[in-house]
């Protein structure tokens, strides 16, 4: 970062942050655009969305930089050029989300019979509305479905 600043002054460290952000920020929408899709569409989850388990690899003990490693992920990605590749890490974490929810009863009530990625229009304690929302259930409930890094009670308070 030092030497983007040296060489590019205030303006080129701006562009720099700027850019962090907005691939930062890009990587946020997708993995949530995959959670949701695991969680309400895994039809559409498993045709937009793939990954590559190390145990997949030619070689999984080995780094990427084994030749027959390398040449597995580019095959990979030339099948899956319509398909956003997701990180193991990121994909760990989109399956363990999905199973929590799942897990949770609540969660499983409020989804059932719902109607997904819906427009909604309508009146909403007497004020008119109309929103995209992840599902909707006519004449009980509408579900917004979010990712966060901390799901606690105390977090959303602070």
């Amino acid at each position: 970062m030092l030497s983007v600043l040296n060489n590019d002054g205030p303006v080129g460290l701006n562009e720099f942050i700027n850019n962090i952000h907005a691939r930062a920020t890009a990587d946020y929408f997708v993995f949530g655009e995959a959670v949701h899709q695991s969680i309400l569409e895994p039809e559409n989850f498993k045709k937009n969305f793939a990954y590559i388990h190390k145990n997949d690899l030619p070689f999984p003990d080995s780094t990427m930089r084994k030749k027959e490693n390398k040449e597995f992920l580019e095959r990979f990605k030339k099948e899956n050029t319509e398909k956003t590749i997701l990180s193991n890490a990121d994909f760990d974490k989109i399956i363990d989300m999905r199973q929590s929810f799942f897990r949770n009863s609540k969660c499983r009530e409020l989804i059932h019979e719902c109607r997904v990625e819906q427009i909604y229009t309508g009146e909403i304690n007497g004020v008119k509305v109309k929103c995209k929302v992840d599902g909707v259930k006519e004449g009980s409930h509408i579900i917004d479905i979010k990712t966060t890094m901390n799901a606690s009670p105390k977090s959303f308070i602070s």
